[in-house]
């Protein structure tokens, strides 16, 4: 075999239509071509006028969408995870690291949200997750067993946000946990964050605490004495799916994109895409404050989410991946506010608020009363059971909330 064949057998996918579904219908078909991709909602699909969108930057229409480079749009794109997973994807696979299509339909089918895909000349997809018993399974061998090389086959699941400033520590794991449904194990490298299942997890009550609507986590330990973060889906209910967008699927950019935005490119595309964008735009910058205030340096704008309601809009999301990376070294926050990545004050917020068109006097009052609830939290801070200089951290979080709450008149 020379080399040119053997480039051609390892390199060159087998298949190159994907059929989409929205829910339990399918909605169209997702095509690889030579310079790019393309997207076409089925005829009978674009012809039904209640037909719901795939996504918000790709309404039902029945011309094609089509993109150049590279071979996903972005709403496709942000599906897949990120980091150490898509290296094992490739050598699995046998195909280069640029073939996002074969990725995210061998992946595909437990996509966060309700879009989902498979090959088009398959009949079915798996869609269910692996169980698993942290008491019985340990969390390294459940791993192994969805994205191992010895897997006979990779679990067809996604979950996208894996951190680029923890990539080389932190996996997620969609499964479903005895006695609890469909969830996210996080587990990370202890010796490179020691702690961080307990730390996101103090982090993540203490924001339902402040009154920040968040996903349910839980702290649990396998046969090995791993601890790990299992967080419930909220794009799940019962067997439905709920859909779900991230604002870098909002503001239609690439995952390598998500540190290279605003704040207030963010809270615009939340106001976009949301009915009551009031209360989004308010919520989100509440959550973006106190991330701040926790020293969350990870809060990208792939940990902002729209979710569908009921009656088909959408609203800001739960919260999820709040924990503090400050305290591993993490100086200054994902994206800027203000132009600044660090020292954000009142004033940023105010100004902010307003350009939003937000009610100045209500946002001021929301802010209030979670600072005042996040100072009344900050004691709790110094007995997080892990390693880390929490006193130092109880410390910086007052000199925040303080910053935070001196008004642009004082």
């Amino acid at each position: 075999m020379n080399g040119s064949s053997l480039k051609r057998e390892m390199y060159l996918p087998e298949k190159d239509e994907a059929a989409i579904f929205k829910g339990d219908r399918r909605a169209g078909t997702l095509t690889r071509e030579r310079r790019g991709s393309r997207f076409d909602y089925d005829p009978e699909y674009a012809g039904d006028e209640t037909a719901a969108s795939i996504c918000f930057n790709m309404p039902v229409t029945a011309e094609p969408y089509r993109t150049e480079g590279v071979n996903l749009p972005p709403y496709f794109a942000n599906l897949l995870p990120e980091g150490e997973l898509l290296g094992r994807l490739s050598r699995k696979l046998k195909t280069s690291r640029d073939d996002l299509l074969s990725f995210l339909v061998e992946l595909g089918a437990s996509t966060v949200g309700d879009v989902w895909l498979r090959w088009s000349d398959e009949a079915e997809a798996t869609t269910e997750p692996h169980d698993i018993d942290p008491a019985k399974v340990p969390f390294a061998e459940a791993y192994e067993a969805l994205y191992g090389f010895e897997a006979k086959r990779l679990a067809r699941v996604s979950i996208p946000g894996a951190q680029p400033k923890m990539s080389a520590a932190r996996v997620n794991l969609p499964v479903k946990v005895a006695g609890m449904g469909e969830c996210i194990v996080k587990l990370t490298q202890d010796e490179v964050f020691p702690g961080a299942a307990e730390n996101e997890h103090f982090f993540m009550g203490m924001a339902r605490r402040c009154g920040i609507e968040t996903a349910n986590t839980y702290l649990a330990t396998d046969l090995t004495g791993k601890s790990a973060l299992i967080s419930e889906r909220f794009d799940r209910r019962k067997k439905s799916r709920i859909h779900q967008e991230d604002a870098c699927q909002l503001m239609n950019i690439y995952p390598a994109d998500k540190y290279n935005v605003s704040v207030e490119e963010v809270m615009s595309a939340i106001k976009r895409a949301t009915a009551a964008w009031p209360i989004a735009v308010q919520n989100a910058l509440l959550l973006t404050a106190f991330s701040y205030v926790i020293g969350n340096g990870d809060h990208h704008a792939k940990n902002y989410s729209v979710v569908q309601t009921p009656a088909g809009d959408l609203r800001f999301s739960p919260a999820y991946d709040l924990l503090c990376t400050r305290v591993y070294g993490d100086p200054v926050m994902a994206i800027t506010l203000n132009g600044k990545s660090d020292e954000w004050s009142r004033a940023d917020f105010d100004e902010l608020a307003g350009e939003m068109g937000l009610n100045r006097r209500g946002f001021a009052a929301g802010l209030e009363r979670m600072l005042g609830r996040v100072e009344n939290e900050i004691p709790a801070v110094t007995q997080i059971p892990t390693d880390g200089n929490w006193a130092g951290i109880a410390e910086e979080m007052k000199h925040r909330v303080a910053m935070l709450r001196s008004s642009a008149a004082d």
